[in-house]
């Protein structure tokens, strides 16, 4: 999953398992069912959305922002 907005954050499903980031990412629990926990791994970019309007204002690369 990904989201756009003032920033961007991507979470990777990674099992059962909770994961050991050796790039500096997040692990996190994604959710809770029937009590089996499943974590993820996040990425975080903090200015995305402000990237994109960029893209698209300045630079002319897009042709729609959003």
């Amino acid at each position: 999953m990904a989201t756009y907005g003032a920033g961007c954050f991507v979470l990777a499903n990674t099992g059962t398992r909770a994961p050991a980031s050796r790039e500096r990412l997040l692990g996190t629990i994604a959710y809770r069912l029937a009590g089996v926990t499943t974590y993820a791994l996040e990425g975080s970019i903090f200015d995305a959305g402000t990237a994109i309007q960029w893209l698209h204002d300045r630079l002319r690369l897009l042709a729609d922002a959003a």
